[in-house]
């Protein structure tokens, strides 16, 4: 398996979003599905990067290798709690700061259908998350809307 970063791994999970929502899949459950499934193959890769097998991991961190294997194929949801995931990003050596760390914990909140806790502290990216949602939906935004986004874009 090639090795990739945070930045190819979001690609390609836009990629197979993009790909999904193309092949017109019949309703938005699977297409939630085809996207948040990413938590399982993002944390066995970060698991492989370690340079541990999946027993020697289980071992080290005190988790059911049967269980650990239904999470990496995604066959059971990601940690919801945060002490669980904390402890999980620490048994992989992620720092706290770092962007490995930021990404299985957006990932774990998605695959719940969650907006991660992060964003929701910030008043000012959540009184824009309406927006947001609509873009996403595929509703056009207004012109007031672009050229604010591209001020903020020429401001970057």
């Amino acid at each position: 398996m090639d090795e990739m970063d945070d930045w190819d791994f979001i690609d390609a999970l836009n990629k197979a979003y993009r790909e999904a929502d193309r092949a017109s899949l019949p309703d938005r459950e699977e297409r939630r599905v085809a996207f948040t499934s990413a938590f399982g193959g993002y944390l066995r890769r970060l698991r492989l990067a370690k340079g541990q097998n999946l027993r020697e991991f289980c071992r080290r961190n005190a988790y059911d290798p049967g269980n650990w294997s239904k999470v990496e194929r995604d066959l059971l949801p990601a940690p919801s709690d945060f002490v669980a995931l904390r402890h999980l990003a620490d048994a992989l050596g992620l720092a706290d700061s770092s962007p490995q760390r930021a990404t299985l914990f957006d990932l774990a909140a998605l695959q719940q259908g969650r907006i991660p806790a992060d964003l929701l502290e910030d008043e000012q990216l959540k009184s824009r998350l309406l927006a947001f949602f609509r873009l996403l939906r595929g509703e056009k935004p207004t012109r007031e809307i672009l050229q604010q986004i591209l001020k903020k874009l020429e401001e970057a």
